[in-house]
């Protein structure tokens, strides 16, 4: 009787945990992480009426602040324009509270590469105003 309960609680303390975790296992097996963007970038953008202010630092750059897919982004203009994000197959789309020339910027780009060498191609868009055409740019982290 003894090793009948003994057998009994084997099964239930070991062999229901570990069908568990292979089921979670299993579940997860198609899941990826989004690519690691944080850290500083310089980036290159066409002088433009709209885009002034971002481009008024002596060496553009921005930094990334990312927690999975959610991301910050801050540029290093005299306002300290921040956009706020997230990624998603690839793609960055992130937006600004702080006014512009109309009322929002919009960051649009798509990262390529791969780690230690990614860079990001987008534009810049300026939400409500509708004389500033969008603004193309590139950026890559530098020493890599």
């Amino acid at each position: 009787m003894f090793k009948n309960n003994l057998t009994f609680g084997y099964v239930i303390f070991v062999g229901v945990p570990l069908l568990i975790l292979i089921g979670v296992l299993r579940a997860g097996s198609n899941l990826s992480a989004p690519p690691a963007l944080s850290g500083e970038w310089t980036i290159e953008l066409r002088a433009d009426k709209c885009a002034g202010a971002l481009t008024a630092a002596s060496q553009p750059t921005l930094r990334i602040y990312q927690t999975g897919a959610d991301l910050l982004i801050a540029f290093n203009d005299p306002r300290n324009t921040t956009l706020a994000g997230q990624i998603a197959d690839g793609r960055i789309s992130a937006v600004s509270s702080q006014p512009g020339c109309g009322t929002a910027l919009r960051l649009e780009a798509e990262v390529s590469g791969k780690p230690g060498r990614r860079s990001l191609a987008g534009r810049l868009l300026f939400d409500g105003c509708p004389a500033c055409a969008p603004v193309p740019f590139r950026a890559a982290q530098p020493g890599k």
